[in-house]
């Protein structure tokens, strides 16, 4: 609810120039400095200067990859200071105490314990390069300035501690209690569009959908991922649990938006029948057996739900 916040903890996410719906956030940006009677104050963290940093009231440079600990680091002086919001704690949350597993006597470490114990102002200093003196003087502003924001974007997201850095970070917007308040983040709910009707599969369709992703998407090894495109070649190429027969591409070219096109290459030339539905002849659809070209955008209808923000 960017238009009621007060201050915002930006990890990485280029605010003004490059998060999505780039209208609506200029717009709250705007309101956010200058429509209102108190000026929300919005603290950029990230490793260069963006022009979101540049326009911040403050621009914090991290080394890259570290915004869990910094995050981490200040739940520990929000956690230490009593500066949580402790009903929100109390009724909302799961596992900021140490626990119990009821079933099988295991003991597992609280969130409180960990960032006491392990994320230490000066250990995260280290670590991170942000001063320990800004880091506690970031966290009491995050903690005393409601309602707040601690947002986590591509930057955070994009490395292989990336799921750990967006939890860390959303762990404290839960700590202040800024989750569905005004000001806080609050979930959009989806449209109430007609449920699609009951799939009925042939027998030829229920043994395919018994074998496992290709991508491992969902599974043990990547068990947050809805897909797992960019590991695809490998997985063509004898990482995945069976090899592909038929390869369909559905609006996309990997030959040519795809970091080293060499691994595709490889990998298509192991693919015995391809389809394309591209409405182009791109670089992939030329390796096509078979071409079945689909209308653009300007020429077919189709359902579009928004992205969250609006």
């Amino acid at each position: 609810d960017w238009d009621n916040t007060n201050y915002l903890l930006c990890f990485g996410g280029g605010f003004i120039e490059a998060w999505r719906p780039t209208t609506r956030l200029l717009r709250a940006f705007g309101h956010m400095r200058r429509e209102r009677p108190i000026r929300a104050k919005i603290v950029q963290i990230e490793p260069r200067l963006s022009i979101t940093a540049a326009k911040a009231d403050e621009w914090i440079p991290i080394n890259p990859g570290t915004d869990a600990a910094l995050a981490l680091g200040i739940a520990h002086v929000i956690v230490k200071e009593e500066l949580y919001d402790p009903a929100f704690v109390a009724e909302r949350t799961f596992g900021f105490e140490d626990w119990v597993d009821e079933k099988t006597g295991k003991k597992h470490m609280g969130f409180k314990t960990l960032v006491l114990e392990q994320y230490l102002p000066k250990r995260v200093a280290e670590i991170t390069g942000v001063p320990e003196d800004i880091i506690v003087r970031i966290a009491r502003e995050f903690a005393t300035t409601p309602p707040a924001i601690a947002a986590g974007e591509r930057g955070a997201s994009m490395q292989t501690n990336g799921v750990y850095n967006r939890m860390a970070i959303h762990a404290l917007n839960a700590l202040v209690g800024s989750l569905e308040v005004p000001g806080g983040v609050i979930v959009q709910h989806g449209p109430p569009l007609t449920k699609w009707p009951e799939l009925i599969q042939d027998e030829i369709a229920k043994v395919g959908a018994k074998q496992p992703r290709i991508d491992y998407a969902g599974t043990k090894k990547y068990p947050l991922a809805g897909k797992v495109y960019q590991d695809m070649p490998e997985m063509i190429l004898g990482e995945g649990p069976y090899p592909l027969d038929t390869l369909m591409l559905y609006y996309t070219n990997p030959m040519f938006s795809t970091p080293d096109v060499r691994r595709w290459e490889k990998a298509i030339e192991k693919i015995p029948f391809i389809v394309s539905f591209s409405p182009f002849l791109d670089e992939t659809t030329a390796y096509a057996d078979l071409i079945l070209p689909a209308p653009t955008y300007l020429e077919r209808w189709h359902d579009d739900v928004i992205y969250p923000s609006l």
